[in-house]
């Protein structure tokens, strides 16, 4: 991990001081960050679902989809459906 070796420390020794200072492991973070970016990508832009989830990484429209519906309760589509009334 590119982090640990900038601070020079071991990568499992980074990810236990990093969860223990944000309560979540590092994966959950970074979904959790990208999953807030298609929220605010769905509300400001006019992207579609599978054009969001390749700028923003995910492998593919229906991960995309499947987190931000774990996370959200409903999915992309269906926000942005609700965000427009």
């Amino acid at each position: 991990m590119q982090t640990a070796n900038e601070l020079a420390v071991s990568e499992s020794y980074f990810r236990k001081i990093f969860n223990d200072a944000m309560g979540q492991t590092v994966h959950q973070f970074t979904l959790n960050t990208r999953l807030n970016r298609a929220r605010e990508l769905l509300i400001h832009s006019s992207f579609s679902i599978s054009q969001l989830a390749e700028v923003l990484g995910f492998s593919s429209q229906s991960h995309l989809t499947t987190q931000f519906s774990k996370l959200y309760r409903v999915s992309p589509a269906q926000f942005r459906k609700k965000i427009k009334y």
